[in-house]
């Protein structure tokens, strides 16, 4: 545990079609990190990065040892984005606490799979302590408000 990683929380916002998904693609490839933990049930992001979204634990372990791991939900859970997510938060969380150095949690529109007005068990301990696994937290959107 790494009690003097400062908490690094970042939120990147405006209007669809702006360029935030490709601005956080560019800082993603630049920035210093072990891991980029990355949700993508759209696979947006593994297009974008001439990759694929790994869509059981076992890929995701393996895509670590790259210093990516990108989630795609559909093979374990189908439509259902919101216990997905809550899956994903757990397993950066955990994974993160195996290795040192700076890892990045990276989830677009993250509104679609939390509530507004409360948070679940595994987002609020990636957002509220994961600096303590040097786990940093990456949110892209168009609606600032729809954000807890």
């Amino acid at each position: 545990m790494n009690r003097h990683h400062a908490p690094f929380r970042l939120g990147i916002f405006g209007a669809s079609g702006y360029g935030k998904t490709e601005w956080c693609l560019g800082w993603l490839r630049t920035e210093r990190a072990a891991c980029r933990f990355i949700f993508d049930p759209e696979g947006e992001f593994a297009h974008a990065l001439g990759s694929y979204g790994s869509g059981t634990p076992a890929q995701m372990a393996e895509q670590m040892g790259y210093g990516w791991c990108i989630f795609d939900p559909a093979p374990m859970f189908g439509g259902n984005w919101p216990d997905a997510f809550e899956f994903f938060c757990h397993f950066a969380f955990e994974s993160a606490k195996t290795f040192r150095g700076r890892k990045l949690f990276v989830v677009d529109e993250v509104w679609r799979y939390t509530r507004t007005t409360t948070l679940s068990p595994a987002v609020e301990n990636l957002v509220f302590t994961g600096r303590r696994q040097e786990l940093d937290f990456v949110v892209i959107g168009q609606m600032p408000n729809r954000v807890h």
